[in-house]
């Protein structure tokens, strides 16, 4: 009896020890269920969200109708501007008319009546238009000269002559404009020269007035990279570019009146060496990304519309998980109070001392936000983040030209996402010389009010190089 007394308590043993462990794996089972939930609901996002945009705002309309529905005691508001409103209409021309066109009344446009008169009545109505002309066919009949004080022999180059070329400098240069300012494709560049203006261009020509244009233009771009290294402050993005089969990566640096793209083989922080040297003398704004992390700077402001976009991921996707949805609300109306500092700093409402201290004051607070560690697994990577970054969240309150986010960085980089959705990147070396050498002088064209194709006019006609130096380095405030 006593054997089978022990027997039935170790039985019992053995069944609770199964039994815990059976719990203990289901449980484990339940939260990898809801870890795997959240993954798709995160992949589903991302796929679905070039589609969501029109379906979220009709949703949004929806909703506030049928909020509206619900309340019948209160008018709707009725669509459009306002009843008497002064309407808006496009502003007249600047400038007198090129021609003047005298318009006799001819037929009826009710009975189609030819039987009529004209009064002394007059109405003006003006418009713009656009003149399609065929090319202009020029050709140069040149003397040669002769130099008697060292006995060369030569032709001079007529005004408006591109030497060797059988194309114009002004097909060059818009050429030039359309493929980087527009980000058309080169047969569609080619398109749009035999459609308009009947003048047959190869895609192999496009490729060779985009070299032409980035060899006269590789001088100026090497300014720009000096500029951006001695530059005061600095924006910094990048992005993956495909050179044929290959994956590289283009990085943009966005000073304040300058943008240089570059486009490497690496995304570790030899390029921004490369660029900027071993220590930028400067304020250095960018992502958490851990490449900015191996360059030295005098300071370094992390952009906060990446934390806020972590905070908005959380509260969706885990609206159960109250401490989680309780750090990402706090952490979110932490940045909005001090973007409002900011926003007061810039309008003169409060001093530099006082900017200064709030600065030290959210940070205390954001430290006091980040003690405690989160068993949800996002919710505590972007704790770590934000505490590997402490020093680096409120620079943009000690400095009053450094902005909170990275925004200028990310749309100087549009303009060639844009560009590699529709081309898919370069084909070889020489496409990516002439894409980064031609968008930094674009792009810094346009940050000094400079129309880019008055720009790519000049480097086309082999203008004096001090007025390019003009339109790309000196603010057109024309």
């Amino acid at each position: 009896m006593e054997r089978l007394k022990v027997e039935n308590r170790d039985l019992r043993r053995v069944f609770d020890q199964a039994t815990a462990a059976f719990q203990e794996k289901e449980a484990e089972i339940r939260r990898l269920k809801e870890e795997a939930e959240v993954l798709r609901r995160k992949l589903r996002d991302q796929l679905q969200q070039p589609f969501t945009k029109d379906t979220e705002q009709q949703e949004t309309a929806a909703n506030q109708e049928q909020e509206s529905s619900d309340q019948p005691e209160q008018k709707r508001k009725k669509r459009g501007a306002p009843k008497g409103h002064r309407g808006a209409t496009r502003k007249p021309p600047d400038r007198a008319p090129d021609r003047i066109v005298l318009v006799n009344p001819c037929q009826c446009p009710k009975c189609h009546s030819g039987n009529i008169s004209a009064c002394q009545e007059t109405e003006e109505h003006t418009q713009e238009d656009l003149v399609i002309i065929r090319p202009l066919i020029t050709r140069y009949v040149k003397k040669r000269g002769y130099c008697r004080d060292c006995g060369a022999l030569f032709f001079p180059n007529g005004q408006g002559e591109r030497p060797n070329g059988y194309i114009g400098p002004v097909a060059v240069a818009v050429a030039g404009y359309l493929r980087y300012a527009i980000k058309i494709p080169f047969d569609s560049v080619r398109k749009i020269f035999a459609g308009l203006w009947g003048l047959e261009i190869t895609p192999a020509a496009l490729v060779g007035f985009d070299k032409q244009l980035a060899n006269t233009g590789r001088p100026f771009y090497e300014q720009i990279a000096d500029m951006v290294k001695y530059s005061l402050e600095l924006n910094i993005d990048e992005t993956s570019w495909a050179e044929g089969p290959l994956i590289k990566w283009l990085w943009t640096f966005v000073a304040r009146s300058q943008v240089l793209f570059k486009i490497a083989s690496s995304r570790s922080g030899e390029v921004l060496r490369d660029v900027l040297g071993p220590v930028y003398n400067g304020v250095l704004g960018s992502d958490c990304f851990s490449a900015y992390n191996t360059i030295a700077a005098q300071a370094k402001q992390k952009c906060l519309a990446h934390y806020e976009r972590a905070a908005k991921e959380l509260e969706k996707f885990y609206p159960g998980d109250q401490t989680a949805l309780l750090f990402a609300i706090s952490l979110r109306d932490l940045f909005k109070r001090a973007r409002q500092i900011k926003r007061d700093w810039l309008e003169g409402k409060i001093t530099d001392e006082q900017a200064g201290q709030q600065a030290l004051d959210f940070e205390e607070e954001l430290d006091q936000l980040l003690e405690t560690p989160f068993q949800n697994h996002d919710t505590e990577n972007l704790r770590c983040r934000l505490i590997a970054h402490r020093s680096e969240n409120f620079i943009f309150l000690r400095y009053k030209q450094v902005e909170p986010d990275n925004n200028r960085a990310e749309r100087a980089l549009r303009p060639s996402v844009v560009m590699r959705k529709i081309t898919y990147g370069n084909n070889s070396p020489t496409g990516v010389f002439n894409h980064e050498t031609l968008m930094s002088l674009v792009e810094t064209a346009k940050l000094n009010n400079t129309n880019p194709l008055d720009l790519m006019m000049s480097l086309a006609g082999g203008d004096d190089p001090d007025k390019i130096k003009t339109m790309l380095f000196v603010p057109n405030t024309s």
